[in-house]
């Protein structure tokens, strides 16, 4: 009874090894598929290079830019 119960554990702890390892590469394929997303919306055409809007200022470039313009 007692070498019945160990397999049961046994089984179980597998059982719940496989469905860890299946969520594992669940995750990593959902971050790959964003990635791969991210990476195609921020492919720009030929033409378009040059015509990209920049990421936002840092706030220090902001900061000295109101200072320049306070001083012009």
């Amino acid at each position: 009874e007692e070498k019945k119960r160990l397999e049961e554990e046994e089984k179980r702890r597998r059982e719940e090894e496989e469905e860890e390892e299946k969520n594992r590469l669940l995750e990593v394929e959902k971050m790959r598929q964003e990635d791969k997303l991210l990476q195609i919306s921020l492919d720009t055409t030929p033409e378009a290079k040059g015509n990209e809007i920049e990421a936002e200022p840092h706030p220090l470039m902001l900061a000295m830019q109101e200072k320049l313009e306070a001083q012009g």
